[in-house]
């Protein structure tokens, strides 16, 4: 089955970057993702563009190198909180294992051992939220980049 997302573009602004005309704006990228959230993996996606511009413009290319941007984008996400993930978590671990090593200072010795608990939590939150949005972005972005872009007149 096929599922359609149409897209009316009235004018530049709702295509192009604010500040860059080469590129798509990041609100219809955003707009696209949204509308795709709700599709299942194994259905494929059209997207059906209306436009009251006069100029002709590749739509297709300039959204597919908008969707590749955001890939991209997100990939970099990915990357960053794992080294993040690992960073919090050597700490976390040296924390705790300073807090069991204290023997004088009571408080002290609790502030490292919270401490060295936030940053394991931290470690989980960002497995469980972060990056389970980001792989769910990733697969719509790449279902997306393969997806047929129609031009309606």
């Amino acid at each position: 089955m096929e599922n359609i997302i149409e897209i009316g573009i009235s004018n530049e602004e709702t295509l192009y970057e604010t500040y860059n005309k080469k590129f798509v704006s990041k609100k219809l990228i955003e707009y696209i993702l949204e509308e795709t959230r709700n599709i299942k993996n194994n259905n494929d996606i059209k997207i059906i563009i209306t436009s009251e511009l006069k100029n002709s413009i590749d739509y297709e290319t300039l959204i597919k190198e908008g969707l590749e941007k955001e890939y991209k984008n997100s990939l970099k996400t990915y990357q960053r909180n794992k080294y993040l993930k690992l960073f919090y978590l050597l700490i976390g671990i040296i924390l705790l294992i300073l807090s069991q090593l204290l023997k004088d200072s009571v408080i002290f010795k609790e502030i490292l051992l919270i401490g060295g608990w936030v940053l394991i939590w931290e470690v989980i939150e960002l497995q469980m939220f972060t990056d389970f949005e980001e792989n769910i972005k990733r697969k719509i972005l790449k279902k997306l980049l393969n997806s047929k872009i129609i031009e309606n007149k």
